[in-house]
């Protein structure tokens, strides 16, 4: 007896209509994104391939949050390096003027910073021998700027005190050109420190302007039309941005290193890590411990709370790696080991000529912006030689 044909189609019927069906599905999900009015736009912000259009921007189940450094794990024949091992290589001059810059950043690719006499944006390739190429002729209010992702966010200052015109806008960095300059927020105090995560752009801004100022720690969200938010009010000098929490910084004589939860927005409240604070200067976070700088010197806590160590008399532009943390002692740059509390691996590069005044790295790099008594700024790389 001979069986009847099959009906089932053959496989190359169904692999046909999977991708009609998957195309049906994809422009009718486009065509609905476009009556809507809304605008579908690829965005390195959402670098998922789970996106959605939702008012313009792109959303994603899966964007990894770049934050603070994870502690990295030694090997059990780990010796704590002694200070004739190298770490650091001699530092190579990368740049030189006579003006005011501001602001340097490395995103491993290119170092950024702001010309404040020329109020300009420069960028310069890093392991490139060509010299600093002007990336944006900025106004008269140019204030900072921040990489994150493919983007530079960067701040301008407000002229008018009673109806505050500063605003944070974004530029695509290189290789692309600066053009579509997008206005993340508008019409806000001058923006002090800016710092990014996935969803929200972060800034300081000066809300009280008397003998005692108050500096307002601000966040809005970076979906079009999203309305500013004021997390918290105080002397604020410093603040780091984690995964989870932001933890700041205050300047007064009975200073505070505070907490909050971003995670749950309806329980956003700030918290207390240490109320033990003399006139705090800068802070800086990995997973573990906060590392903050006041009048007394340098030293750490427990993200929870707890025992603070000091680690040195004094320091300033306090940066962190998987394996030590770098500051500024007067003209000099320390490497201090995090994995050696006792000996503390003490590197110090001291051939600056002139005042540190911001440092930077990358994976690969130390950067130094150095200013002198005649008013000429120098820019050093470092390279990193030594890790476990």
């Amino acid at each position: 007896m001979s069986l009847p044909p099959s009906t089932s189609p053959s496989p190359f019927l169904k692999f046909t209509l999977f991708l009609v069906g998957g195309s049906v599905v994809m422009w009718m999900w486009l065509l609905s994104c476009h009556l809507r009015g809304f605008d579908c736009v690829e965005d390195d912000d959402c670098t998922s391939s789970l996106q959605t259009c939702v008012q313009g921007w792109c959303e994603s189940r899966e964007v990894p949050s770049e934050g603070e450094p994870i502690i990295a794990e030694l090997p059990k024949d780990y010796e704590c390096p002694s200070d004739s091992q190298a770490t650091l290589s001699q530092p190579t001059l990368l740049y030189k003027a006579d003006t005011h810059i501001d602001n340097l950043h490395s995103d491993g690719t290119y170092l950024y910073w702001i010309d404040q006499d020329k109020n300009d944006i420069y960028v310069k390739e890093i392991g490139s021998e060509a010299d600093a190429q002007l990336w944006y002729d900025g106004p008269d209010t140019l204030r900072n700027v921040r990489p994150y992702q493919q983007y530079l966010y960067v701040g301008l200052s407000s002229k008018n005190i009673e109806q505050p015109n500063g605003k944070i806008f974004r530029l695509l960095k290189p290789p692309n050109k600066p053009t579509n300059a997008y206005d993340i927020v508008k019409n806000i105090e001058s923006p002090g420190d800016i710092q990014i995560n996935t969803t929200h752009v972060y800034w300081t801004a000066l809300t009280d302007q008397s003998s005692v100022p108050a500096i307002t720690l601000m966040r809005v969200n970076k979906a079009p039309g999203s309305q500013k938010e004021k997390l918290f009010t105080g002397r604020l000098s410093a603040f780091a941005l984690g995964n989870q929490y932001v933890y700041w910084l205050t300047g007064d004589f009975a200073g505070e290193i505070g907490k909050m939860n971003l995670s749950d927005p309806q329980r956003m409240t700030p918290e207390t890590v240490t109320d033990k604070i003399a006139e705090g200067v800068d802070i800086t976070i990995n997973d573990r411990d906060i590392y903050y700088t006041d009048a007394d010197g340098l030293f750490k806590i427990p993200k929870e709370g707890g025992r603070i160590q000091r680690i040195d008399r004094s320091g300033s532009q306090l940066s962190l790696d998987l394996y030590y943390l770098y500051f500024v002692r007067s003209e000099k740059l320390v490497q201090a080991s995090l994995y050696c509390p006792d000996s503390l691996d003490r590197i110090v590069k001291s051939a600056f000529p002139g005042q540190v005044q911001h440092l930077a790295q990358d994976q690969q790099h130390v950067y130094i912006h150095v200013r002198d008594n005649n008013e000429t700024s120098f820019i050093y790389q470092l390279k990193k030689l030594y890790n476990p």
